[in-house]
């Protein structure tokens, strides 16, 4: 595939300290951007961010953030992510609450939150094995995927955000609780408005994976030695290629291509998308 820009990272030129604790306080940080079209054009590196939530962020990692030249955060999750682990930004920077899932709160894409938000009652073993046990985890998983395109909060938020982008002037981050399925789409849905091949598209998603399975094996461990079925969280956890084409999938069955997604689904006008285009390409 190859289709990142090969060389250094935009997260290299941040100082080491900065890099650091961005890494270690937000795993799932990287650049959206940086991938060749079919065209051989690429997509502006260093201006999209897609990653984890940013929840308690040291001062070096808040400092990353305003190196990079973020002015716009989009959170992508829920209420009840939100309450417990709010975003912590730099004062300079704009959070924008773009709820993708308000129409559907317990979609299996936010199931990892409760179990990880560390506030208030967890639901016990017994009740999480009975919502994702016996192969219902993967099943959640599609149908949260199949939720991006279908809900009219997700066609709300991600118009939203795609719109913000266009109109942004510096870098925008974007994240929901792991930045792996509802960060997923949103980076998945830009890269293939401008032409990258789906291929190089769901290898960027994948990226996601070793990221995300370190950063949650502790729970899933934890889950598993309490008696949890430790198979099914990490059905939850990890990100697998039949997931994200379930979305572009059903993208493409209900509006035809991407094209018509962003006019008929995100309602973006002619100006609107040309700008994004723009924003997006190098």
């Amino acid at each position: 595939m190859g289709a990142s820009e090969p060389g250094q990272s935009s997260l290299d030129a941040l100082a080491p300290e900065e890099r650091s604790a961005l890494r270690s306080a937000a795993p799932n940080f990287r650049d959206a951007g940086g991938l060749r079209t079919k065209s051989g054009q690429r997509m502006r590196a260093g201006s999209l961010f897609r990653t984890g939530q940013l929840a308690n962020l040291p001062s070096d990692a808040e400092q990353a953030l305003t190196s990079l030249g973020v002015t716009d955060v989009y959170d992508l999750r829920t209420r009840a992510e939100r309450t417990p682990k709010p975003d912590t930004l730099p004062a300079q920077i704009r959070l924008i609450v773009a709820d993708v899932l308000a129409d559907a709160p317990t979609s299996g894409a936010t199931a990892l939150a409760a179990l990880s938000s560390g506030k208030g009652n967890p639901p016990s073993v017994d009740a999480v094995n009975a919502l994702i046990g016996g192969g219902k985890a993967r099943e959640l998983m599609h149908e949260a995927y199949r939720d991006f395109i279908r809900l009219n909060s997700a066609n709300t938020a991600y118009r939203e955000f795609a719109v913000g982008i266009a109109n942004s002037g510096g870098a925008v981050a974007f994240h929901c609780t792991a930045g792996k399925d509802r960060t997923g789409w949103g980076a998945a849905m830009l890269q293939l408005l401008v032409g990258v091949d789906s291929d190089d598209v769901i290898s960027h998603y994948l990226e996601s994976s070793p990221r995300t399975s370190a950063e949650f094996a502790p729970l899933v461990e934890l889950f598993a030695s309490a008696g949890g079925d430790g198979d099914a969280l990490r059905d939850l956890v990890d990100v697998e290629p039949d997931y994200l084409q379930t979305a572009i999938d059903l993208m493409t069955s209900t509006y035809g291509d991407i094209e018509a997604y962003f006019v008929k689904g995100l309602k973006l006008s002619s100006g609107e998308l040309a700008a994004l285009e723009r924003r997006l390409l190098a």
